[in-house]
């Protein structure tokens, strides 16, 4: 009876012995995990502060950029102000077209000449 009792208590000590190397073996594979997570990690941390670094160091807008857009603002302001005075000589000579248009009228039908201003 006493065989039993040692048999029975070998076999209970041999599967705590067999569960805590299982649970040894897994903190080990635990560790060695979070160590390569923690190295790669901090090659991470290392490429984004460098990155940030450059950006930081860098204009985030080229002064060529500001330039060439000052350019083309300045040149489309001075195609709007020649577009203007053409507008505004092309208006003069259709009113003077009109006014010729009126003075014909006018002269054909024996019609007096009108107050109005020329504009």
């Amino acid at each position: 009876m006493s065989r039993n009792i040692f048999d029975e208590i070998h076999k209970k000590f041999s599967r705590l012995m067999k569960k805590h190397k299982t649970q040894l073996d897994d903190l080990y594979d635990l560790e060695e995990k979070t160590n390569r997570l923690l190295i790669q990690n901090q090659k991470n941390q290392k490429k984004q502060a460098k990155q940030i670094a450059e950006i930081v160091s860098g204009s985030s807008i080229k002064a060529e950029t500001l330039q060439n857009a000052w350019k083309s603002i300045a040149t489309g302001m001075e195609d709007f102000d020649e577009m203007q005075k053409d507008a505004h000589q092309k208006r003069l000579e259709e009113f003077d077209k009109l006014d010729e248009v009126k003075k014909d009228f006018r002269k054909q039908y024996k019609m007096p000449h009108s107050k109005h201003k020329k504009l």
